[in-house]
């Protein structure tokens, strides 16, 4: 990694920390009340992280960046042509439940509605209320922070933040990796991230078991594209976005065969190519059925004349060119499936059907 990136790397894993420690700090009661923004149904717990993005990724480390996000709305699309970096970012990554989780911590009188988030994070049972809501291991379906980093439109590292188990996981050139941020050392303006525990990515042993988003209307979307029939077993209905590129690695007990994005927004799933991009054994694909899919006017499954993405000797990169038409960037969608390379059976079933393969192997 070159000392510029390496410099911005770290300086995102502070960024991450900054957001942890001001959520703990949060009063509970505070963190979920409504706040107005040009997205309706925005609560405090997704306007804070994205408030401490803008304060240091742009206004205190570099003010050309251009940071993409829900609640933002519209932007100057000639600013993303022009930027050095664009930061996609979902800020708060199933806030819903983590508002149902912070009611059920007042509820159950764990903590008081005016305590600080990090009372009910230190309680005994945090844990375990949490993954009793809304599945195990917490490492994988706790809420979250997602950020992923794009240099001339080239994908070059993504981060995570677990706002319950309180750990970050890297996807950069160097490291898969995750740690605890009690167990973080930082020296001097670096952390040690060779200290950090790896990530691992392994062939599963259920090739026709994945995971996706089902909820709402999206289970008939599913449907509709006749790629994936009852031979093919979700494991969840309502699993977070970011963070599902984990679900295929060592930190599940049982990985499915593979994850799929269907159709949903970019921010749910742009850091899953970083993980792609820099561990061999995964291979992501951009999925565009017979019939094409759409959500409110947007395309969930655009094939490569809409798409954003550009693939040239085998390199991949975004074409900002596919945004000018959206009012928020964020709202861009596509269907996305990633899986290990050594699961024949998706892949011998997706490359017969319309789909491009995002990383040659």
């Amino acid at each position: 990694m070159q000392k510029v990136e390496k410099y911005f790397l770290n300086h995102c894993i502070d960024t991450l920390c900054e957001i942890q420690r001001e959520i703990k700090e949060s009063p509970a009661d505070k963190l979920i009340k409504s706040i107005k923004t040009r997205k309706k149904d925005s609560l405090y717990l997704d306007v804070l992280p994205e408030n401490i993005l803008q304060l240091k990724l742009i206004d205190g480390y570099d003010r050309n960046i251009v940071l993409i996000t829900e609640e933002k709305g519209e932007f100057n699309y000639q600013d993303i042509c022009n930027a050095e970096y664009v930061v996609f970012s979902d800020p708060t990554d199933r806030s819903k439940q983590l508002k149902i989780y912070i009611e059920n911590g007042i509820n159950r009188k764990i903590i008081v509605r005016e305590s600080l988030f990090e009372n009910l994070l230190a309680a005994p049972e945090a844990l375990s209320l949490w993954q009793a809501l809304f599945g195990s291991p917490a490492l994988l379906t706790g809420a979250c922070s997602a950020l992923t980093v794009v240099r001339r439109g080239e994908i070059l590292f993504s981060l995570l933040l677990n706002y319950i188990t309180e750990d970050i996981i890297i996807a950069c050139k160097d490291f898969l990796i995750v740690e605890n941020l009690s167990k973080i050392v930082k020296k001097g303006l670096d952390y040690n991230l060779s200290t950090w525990k790896p990530l691992l990515f392994s062939k599963p042993d259920k090739e026709k078991v994945f995971n996706t988003y089902l909820a709402k209307n999206y289970e008939e979307n599913l449907r509709k594209t006749g790629l994936f029939g009852p031979e093919f077993i979700p494991i969840e209905k309502e699993p977070g976005g970011p963070a599902r590129i984990l679900y295929l690695s060592n930190l599940h007990p049982d990985p499915p065969g593979f994850i799929l994005s269907n159709g949903e927004k970019i921010g749910e799933w742009i850091g899953w190519l970083s993980f792609c991009r820099y561990n061999e054994n995964l291979v992501a694909y951009s999925i565009y059925p017979d019939t094409p899919l759409a959500k409110d006017d947007i395309l969930m499954t655009p094939s490569p004349i809409y798409s954003i993405f550009n693939i040239h000797k085998g390199k991949l990169s975004l074409n900002y060119d596919k945004l000018k038409y959206l009012e928020n960037p964020s709202r861009y969608r596509e269907m996305i499936l990633v899986t290990h390379k050594g699961n024949n059976f998706i892949r011998a079933k997706i490359e017969t059907e319309k789909s491009r393969l995002l990383f040659c192997e």
